[in-house]
């Protein structure tokens, strides 16, 4: 009997060769990738899922815009620190100054170029200036204290007036307090005269 021996041809050998050769190195390929070498346009839509993310790795700026949702309002934080106080404003222009008590008796906390006041009379009070402040040639503005005034509503108002007679001395004005009599417009006379609280400033 005669044996049937199977000789494959060349070309039968190369295309086998050429199969081994594809397949070893499409494994050797995906076993040993460069680094940096997969990117974007490698990766399939939806590729990446949640287990191939290693948890607590990403950051917010990771996500676009408006993906993350708003987390509760937290408590009030404690107040701040008071700041530095300001630098202090620029004087003012009066030069001269007073607050005067009913009994004659000067705020010095509320004044500013006044030597001292002299209580002469009922209502009658001598405001003696500083000598960097002439009295001649100056004008003084006068208004009631009205908190120290001891009068109450419905009975006679208060008002002040300066005078420059020289009772008062050479740098000294006078101040009258008056409690005005309802139903009359006379002011002038010791009658009217009472003791109040009033402002005296020097412009």
């Amino acid at each position: 009997m005669r044996r049937l021996c199977y000789r494959p041809s060349s070309a039968m050998v190369v295309a086998v060769l050429a199969l081994f050769i594809a397949l070893g190195g499409g494994a050797y390929a995906a076993m040993n990738l460069p680094a940096n070498s997969v990117g974007t346009k490698q990766l399939k839509d939806n590729a990446v899922v949640s287990s191939k993310v290693k948890d607590r790795s990403l950051l917010a700026v990771d996500f676009k815009a408006g993906q993350l949702p708003r987390g509760a309002r937290g408590p009030a934080g404690q107040p701040g620190q008071n700041g530095t106080n300001g630098s202090p404003g620029p004087a003012g222009t009066a030069r001269a100054y007073a607050l005067v008590n009913a009994n004659g008796a000067l705020d010095a906390n509320r004044s500013h170029n006044v030597a001292s006041v002299t209580h002469t009379g009922s209502g009658i009070y001598c405001v003696a200036l500083a000598s960097s402040v002439a009295v001649s040639g100056t004008g003084a503005v006068v208004s009631p204290f009205f908190p120290g005034d001891d009068t109450s509503t419905g009975t006679p108002g208060v008002f002040a007036h300066v005078e420059y007679a020289g009772a008062c001395g050479s740098n000294g004005v006078q101040v009258d307090t008056f409690r005005v009599i309802p139903g009359t417009t006379t002011v002038n006379g010791s009658t009217n005269h009472t003791n109040e609280g009033f402002f005296v400033i020097v412009p």
